[in-house]
């Protein structure tokens, strides 16, 4: 990894100036890299990646780590762990996808990137729709106000004396058996995925509240803004930016009667943003609030980006059995820093035909038994799916 110059470099930060990179004095990788050979299982690494997620780090370095845990082990036996700890300074989702892939082996011959299906092609939108569209959405990003108070809703901005509980689990449901029940119906995977949620997310609040009913929370979804596939390619240059996957707003179903439901809601709601221009200015706005000074971009990014409830993404990963650093590797997932008042965060990657599902969770709204009840409760919308 650090043939990439990223890798070899700190952030420079200044209060009344925009921050910068600069290449670090003395770089040595041995002071990123760290083994750890304490014996620890599921729920003792789910506790470390959790004080991790409000660990600051050090400022004088590149900001990133990786630790080997040779003697993790899982629930079914499986032994070996790595962490990787960047900060999101460096780069997005889409990045880190890029970086993955290119360090992974595929177990049998040369892995082939199937490209992702393109709808026909439609006409150019005239000028004035292009202009309209993009009021519109400015306006829907900006203007959209904080999302109602609601169980899921933090009462104050994420700060220090905050705590996060991360869970993950690997589903039983392949990424083949949710395309048999999506396609029928004209969904997506990612619709089903975010319809799962949904279900998930209302089963554990309700539970939780004696069965009361509660608003659809606002929701951050994030949306890659370039082919997929192009993730795979090296011979497409990586940039260590933020402006790969682009913001819109969505409020999550969490009234429906069953996951199908859930998913067809989803759907209804996603097809309303499909073709606007809400994604690519909601990533052109964060970049320009990355620009401004500290000073401003903390006042602008309440308004702005932290007035979500829930936060969700999901990325691609590779599709076949590979192993990283010489290892058979059996499952990857994502965590993404807590801010504002999000009350839960969820990075969804689809890896070797498994759905990782990945929560972390603002403990002031769902504590760490309730992260875990999210995964279970995914699990089994996921599973409603199949039986269907």
């Amino acid at each position: 990894l650090c043939r990439h110059r990223r890798f070899r470099q700190r952030l420079v930060r200044r209060r009344w100036l925009w921050h910068y990179w600069e290449d670090s004095p003395g770089f040595d990788p041995a002071q990123h890299l760290t083994e750890n050979p304490v014996q620890i299982v599921g729920e003792e690494l789910q506790e470390r990646v959790s004080k991790l997620l409000t660990t600051g780090m050090d400022p004088l370095r590149p900001p990133w780590s990786a630790t080997f845990y040779p003697n993790y082990c899982d629930s079914d036996g499986h032994k070996g762990a790595i962490l990787f700890r960047l900060h999101h300074s460096m780069g997005d989702g889409f990045v880190w996808l890029q970086t993955f892939m290119r360090e992974v082996v595929p177990t049998s011959g040369d892995a082939e990137v199937v490209p992702v299906a393109r709808g026909p092609k439609t006409a150019r939108p005239s000028l004035p729709a292009v202009a309209l569209d993009a009021v519109t959405s400015t306006v829907r990003l900006v203007g959209s106000g904080d999302d109602a108070p609601g169980p899921l809703r933090a009462v104050k901005n994420f700060d220090a004396s905050s705590s996060v509980a991360a869970r993950w689990c690997l589903a039983s449901t392949t990424v083949a058996q949710i395309k048999a029940f999506a396609k029928p119906l004209g969904l997506t995977v990612n619709d089903v995925l975010l319809g799962a949620l949904g279900q998930a997310l209302q089963r554990v609040v309700q539970r939780r509240r004696e069965g009361r009913t509660f608003a659809n929370p606002k929701t951050t979804v994030w949306v890659a803004l370039r082919p997929v596939p192009d993730a795979y390619k090296k011979e497409v240059p990586l940039v260590f930016s933020n402006g790969n996957l682009g913001a819109c707003y969505m409020d999550l179903p969490v009234g429906e009667a069953n996951t199908r439901d859930s998913c067809v809601a989803v759907q209804s709601r996603v097809q309303k943003l499909k073709g606007t221009l809400e994604p690519l200015i909601g990533a052109y706005l964060l970049r320009v609030f990355g620009l401004l000074p500290p000073v401003l971009s903390a006042l602008l990014l309440p308004v702005c980006a932290y007035n979500s409830t829930v936060s969700a993404s999901s990325l691609p990963g590779p599709a076949f059995d590979f192993t990283l650093a010489g290892a058979r590797a059996r499952a990857a997932f994502f965590f993404v820093p807590c801010a504002g008042k999000f009350g839960v965060f969820v990075t969804i990657a689809t890896v070797q035909g498994r759905v990782c599902f990945g929560v972390n969770t603002n403990t002031s709204v769902l504590d760490a038994a309730g992260a875990q009840e999210v995964c279970a409760e995914f699990q089994a919308a996921l599973k409603e799916c199949c039986t269907v």
